[in-house]
């Protein structure tokens, strides 16, 4: 594992950009095993041979890392040159696949953070990190959480890919938020949860938070693959893909998830999905918003969604806006391809 900072600039003769490359700090999972061997003892390896995944989470005094095979907490001393261990946890004691944080802010301004990770059993738990993100001191072990805050059974087997979607404070409701999480697994399923994060007072344990599973939708076939990459385009709507080369829409809703669209990709053994959205021209309530999805995999393609249309959708105190519990009728879109970039790898 390592760690790199990339300088960025301009050529101001030539007029284009710049970029150095500088090693900051690297790590190998042996290096403890390489110092204790001897040709005389017999030491215990260790099983975990590979970091499959590797997740930032900018902290308050420094970057830290959450890696599997087992969930991994690291920070990165760039004086020092090195990764140092500060958390690690057996709680899924199987291969973790996919991690996804969340970031929250409470009715106090105090910032929640949540780190969602899920494993082989088809499990997702969810972990509080907000002491360790919070802490103006170096991290420690003795900030990190002994044991997810809450799990969520999810799939038959693995969970390849995750997806949240944070609302913060809403109308009515001070004291809460709520976070929808979308996965997809080696059964081919999509799975959608709703969590309420309820905040506790002052008088009730202070920085203290309770999370609770509010509903659970999925779609059983939704490919007919293993499910390898999601994203939440926007509130309400889903992007998903597979090795089935299908392209797929969904549409969260109060009565469930139901497929909007679909669209056969060029791009063999997709494994990897971008998206992001482009504001109309001249649009205020997000009518003429234009969404874009990059598939990846053996190729590049970039795929266009149009029609985006508000529904009646509720905005939240953070001004973002939320379709699920609103009018049933969220988006309008269609999906259509754009160009292909790249036929090969």
């Amino acid at each position: 594992m390592q760690c790199y900072r990339l300088l960025i600039g301009g050529n101001g003769q030539l007029g284009l950009p710049s970029c150095q490359v500088i090693q900051v700090a690297s790590h190998r999972l042996d290096d403890q095993w390489e110092r204790m061997r001897n040709r005389h003892k017999t030491v215990k390896m260790d099983a975990e041979t590979r970091f499959p995944l590797c997740l930032s989470l900018s902290l308050s005094c420094s970057l830290s890392l959450a890696l599997p095979l087992s969930l991994r907490l690291f920070s990165v001393s760039e004086l020092r040159g090195k990764f140092e261990l500060l958390w690690e946890s057996f709680h899924h004691e199987r291969c973790v696949l996919s991690i996804v944080p969340c970031s929250l802010e409470d009715g106090h301004g105090n910032r929640r953070v949540f780190l969602f990770s899920a494993a082989t059993d088809g499990r997702i738990a969810v972990w509080d990190m907000s002491t360790v993100a919070n802490s103006d001191k170096p991290p420690t072990a003795a900030l990190a959480p002994t044991s997810p805050c809450l799990t969520v059974p999810a799939h038959q087997s693995g969970v390849n890919t995750l997806a949240v979607w944070e609302e913060g404070l809403w109308a009515g409701h001070t004291d809460g938020a709520r976070i929808t999480l979308a996965s997809g697994g080696d059964d081919g399923q999509l799975s959608v949860a709703l969590i309420r994060v309820q905040y506790h007072g002052e008088a009730e344990g202070g920085s203290r938070v309770c999370l609770q599973l509010q509903s659970q939708w999925s779609v059983a076939l939704a490919h007919a693959a293993p499910l390898t990459a999601l994203r939440m385009l926007s509130p309400g709507l889903l992007v998903s893909t597979s090795p089935d080369q299908r392209v797929c829409l969904w549409r969260l809703a109060t009565t469930g998830l139901s497929q909007q669209g679909a669209l056969v990709s060029h791009v063999a053994d997709a494994a990897g999905l971008e998206v992001w959205i482009e504001a109309g021209v001249g649009s205020v309530s997000g009518c003429g918003d234009r969404g874009w999805v990059v598939v990846c995999g053996q190729g590049l393609q970039l795929l266009k969604v149009t029609d985006m249309e508000d529904g009646g959708n509720r905005e939240d105190k953070t001004g973002r806006k939320s379709c699920v519990g609103g009018r049933e009728e969220c988006v309008k879109v269609s999906l259509q391809q754009r160009c292909l970039d790249d036929k090969t790898t």
